[in-house]
């Protein structure tokens, strides 16, 4: 019991381990499901403490690709209901999938091969995508886990580095954004699901 106290004891009191933690869990919960983007607050994070650029970055890499993981096998053992059950419309739109984005990706695969999983992991497409499809297709999960890290990290660290190199620029303006995470990360997260679901 009191090894448990410690533990939650550090974690309070230690900011780059609490750091640490929530940068893990967004990135590894962006992989399988997680509609906002880790990349804002890798920033925010990353400006506000540039020494720990390399730290963040190997940290949102290893989140990723374990999200990556999940999803992958979630994609393989689901693939005859994700894409026609009707019950799972609003799961669909979560992770952002359906018929024709899947045949977008499934297209992205027969042209680049699996180079279509670092072109994903290192452009704006969602890398969820990827990863569901990439089970759906029971691509090599050895090849699938070799180009994520390989993509995902090339991303999130040159990302970071950028960050801490000339994030002191914007300090005074994002580091509000780190003090405030939580509220902030609530009313974007409410936002765009204001947007994503009830446009019309």
């Amino acid at each position: 019991m009191n090894g448990v106290k410690e533990i939650i004891y550090e974690i309070i009191h230690d900011e780059t381990l609490r750091d640490v933690i929530l940068l893990y869990l967004w990135s590894f919960s962006e992989s399988i499901i997680w509609p906002i983007p880790i990349a804002f607050i890798l920033a925010a994070y990353t400006i506000a403490n540039p020494s720990n650029w390399w730290l963040y970055g190997i940290t949102v890499t290893i989140g990723s690709v374990s999200g990556a993981i999940i999803a992958y096998y979630l994609g393989k053992i689901f693939k005859d209901i994700i894409l026609t059950s009707k019950s799972l419309e609003f799961f669909r739109k979560l992770i952002g999938i359906d018929q024709q984005k899947f045949k977008q990706v499934q297209d992205m695969y027969n042209k680049y091969g699996g180079y279509a999983i670092i072109i994903a992991a290192i452009s704006p497409i969602p890398y969820k995508l990827v990863t569901w499809v990439s089970g759906m297709m029971e691509y090599s999960m050895k090849w699938f886990l070799i180009l994520s890290v390989i993509g995902r990290g090339i991303t999130f660290l040159f990302m970071a580095l950028i960050f801490s190199i000339f994030g002191e620029l914007a300090n005074e303006v994002l580091k509000p954004l780190k003090d405030i995470g939580w509220i902030v990360v609530l009313a974007i997260i409410i936002g765009y699901l204001i947007y994503k679901f009830y446009k019309k």
